[in-house]
């Protein structure tokens, strides 16, 4: 009855593996591409404020 399945467990860890490259490879990108957003974004000093105040909070 105390039998565990690792082939699962491993497949899990994968798993998790495959979506922390993921989310790391966005992260990146995203970073990399922040100040390209933020002129998209903001059009005058007013939205830039906004925009960094808004950042700022999380």
């Amino acid at each position: 009855m105390d039998t565990v399945n690792y082939e699962a467990i491993e497949g899990i860890i994968y798993l998790g593996i495959i979506l922390d490259l993921v989310t790391l490879i966005c992260f990146f990108v995203l970073c990399y591409n922040v100040s390209k957003i933020k002129k998209q974004i903001a059009v005058d000093k007013d939205i830039k404020a906004a925009f960094s105040m808004y950042i700022s909070l999380g």
